[in-house]
């Protein structure tokens, strides 16, 4: 008994050991990850919103200011109203002071939460080159996209569906036959969802909620009664 619990001790502080091992090789990697995006891609930003703030006067951003404040007082004085959504830009335009705020360029940044859609992005600009030779490299370069790219939704209705990847993926692991998803048993369940055609009846509120069985109370103890 007592090799049996050293043995259990010992199991324990392996297990102890590689979980700690694990969250520290987990706290690694996130604080290597946000160093590098902190250094490459918010302190490069920043130092541009620097340089460019250094290069402009107190004097010149008041005057500009003020010029911007009194414009908007001289067409509200002049005008009625001022409507957010009706802009004659040549009698007074608000958002001119957003055309002239300050910009950076992220073109040139590697950002680690988005390595999957560059490496994507790189990998389809090599196969248009391959594909394409000269012509490929006279065209721009695409932009990178925001997001991970995902099916369209228009490809979604039955009919389209086959024709995709998913499609033959799906035909090829089913044996030639597309298998809708309701009959796979990672989607079973017997939870009605429909809040509208729900059954009724007493056989129904009997199996939720069953009837407690009988009990007898012992008479034994029971005072006794003068016939």
């Amino acid at each position: 008994l007592r090799s049996d619990i050293a043995e259990g001790h010992k199991l324990a502080d392996e297990i102890h050991k590689h979980l700690s091992l694990h969250e520290m090789n987990t706290r690694t990697k996130l604080k290597r990850q946000f160093d590098d995006w902190n250094q490459n891609v918010y302190g490069a930003i920043q130092d541009q919103i620097n340089h460019k703030l250094d290069s402009m006067e107190s004097d010149e951003i008041n005057r500009r200011r003020r010029g911007e404040f009194q414009k908007f007082l001289d067409t509200t004085n002049t005008k009625g109203a001022i409507f957010r959504d009706i802009i004659i830009e040549s009698e007074y335009d608000p958002l001119e002071p957003n055309r002239r705020c300050i910009k950076y360029k992220s073109d040139h940044l590697r950002d680690p939460m988005k390595r999957v859609l560059d490496k994507h992005l790189e990998e389809t600009s090599l196969l248009d080159t391959d594909n394409l030779g000269a012509k490929a490299r006279a065209r721009p370069k695409p932009s990178p996209p925001a997001v991970r790219e995902m099916l369209p939704i228009t490809e979604w209705n039955s009919g389209k569906i086959e024709a995709t990847p998913h499609g033959y993926f799906a035909r090829l692991t089913e044996d030639g036959r597309v298998r809708d998803a309701r009959d796979s048993d990672t989607y079973s369940s017997h939870v009605p969802f429909d809040h509208y055609n729900i059954p009724l009846g007493s056989d129904v509120t009997n199996k939720e909620f069953p009837v407690g069985k009988r009990t007898f109370h012992d008479q034994r103890h029971q005072a006794p009664t003068l016939a």
